[in-house]
């Protein structure tokens, strides 16, 4: 495990950059539910809370005493970047929708992305983009934080769209929510790619200092597209 004293060293060396650059690559259609269910060959559902196709769109329902729905992708390993539009639907607590997963290693230690729409936060409505460093499996434990990048944004509001991206660049992560905002971090020390590939869509509840899951989120996710790894 990386002592306190590396962490801060490799967290102190990125550099913060303000648009995701142009490059060279083609968004592919992954899903739009119009087919009206989940097709297995591309997902892979939670068996908590609740997921279905409605209306052309996926829902995520996470109620109280259920900690997070995920809609997971069946081939990350192939993904270089998601984008997908998301509305959450209803609300109550700190609750979260977000597309998430690993991005890649360092060292022994995967390192997890997400990025995020809050409607409600005592402080405001906001995104949030983050990179954490965690112990190896079984555990996961997190360890601490290469980006915690929150922004209040009043234009996130329940019921409206937002298109949220994520660049898994192991050199220089990229997050966006369209109309809301982007950040890019340069990586002194690149990732490499993860041991156990694995991404989703995700509706999170809110828990209390309890360990309690007393909020309630519902969200909905559509016209999935991503951008397929090349090989060399």
């Amino acid at each position: 495990m990386f002592g306190r004293s590396f962490l801060t060293v490799i967290l102190a060396t990125f550099l913060l950059t303000l648009a995701i650059p142009a490059q060279a690559q083609e968004w592919v259609l992954y899903d739009d539910f119009s087919s009206g269910a989940i097709d297995p060959a591309k997902w892979s559902a939670d068996s908590g809370g609740a997921t279905t196709v409605v209306d052309g769109q996926v829902r995520l329902e996470c109620p109280v005493g259920v900690r997070k729905v995920d809609l997971t992708f069946t081939n990350p390993a192939e993904i270089a970047a998601i984008r997908a539009t998301v509305t959450i639907e209803s609300a109550a607590e700190d609750v979260r929708a977000a597309v998430n997963g690993f991005i890649g290693m360092l060292g022994e230690n995967p390192v997890w992305f997400s990025n995020e729409l809050r409607p409600i936060r005592s402080d405001g409505p906001s995104t949030r983009y983050s990179l954490d460093l965690l112990t190896p499996a079984p555990d996961n434990a997190w360890i601490g934080s290469f980006v915690s990048s929150s922004a209040n944004y009043p234009g996130i509001v329940i019921g409206q769209p937002y298109v949220l991206t994520f660049y898994a660049d192991l050199v220089a992560p990229q997050f966006s929510v369209d109309g809301q905002g982007s950040l890019t971090r340069t990586l002194a020390t690149p990732f490499t790619e993860p041991t156990d590939p694995w991404m989703a869509l995700r509706a999170r509840n809110y828990t209390n200092s309890a360990g309690e899951y007393i909020g309630s989120v519902t969200a909905l996710f559509d016209d999935v597209y991503v951008i397929y790894k090349t090989t060399e």
